[in-house]
């Protein structure tokens, strides 16, 4: 079954936030990654670490209907997201 992504830029301050909304959608995972090119690693704490421009992706069963899911967050958000679109292939690992 493929799988659909949408990824979401983000400032670090809304990523979790982004997260939540993403999750509300109805995103089976969501995770974060470097939308820039700034090399971070994950502290021994809890705590989260944020790049300075992080892409905040929530993996959807195919069929979502990807354009109800990115005005939902617009509209929680008050301004259109930058954000992209990708299916994932289902593969044998």
């Amino acid at each position: 079954m493929p799988w659909l992504q949408i990824g979401i830029a983000s400032t670090p301050e809304n990523a979790p936030v982004i997260s939540g909304l993403l999750t509300e959608a109805g995103a089976v995972a969501v995770f974060f990654d470097d939308a820039g090119n700034e090399s971070k690693y994950q502290p021994a704490t809890e705590a989260t670490d944020f790049w300075s421009r992080t892409r905040v992706t929530g993996m959807f069963e195919d069929p979502t209907d990807t354009s109800t899911v990115i005005d939902f967050i617009g509209k929680q958000l008050g301004h259109s997201p930058e954000y992209r679109i990708e299916t994932l292939e289902d593969q044998d690992w």
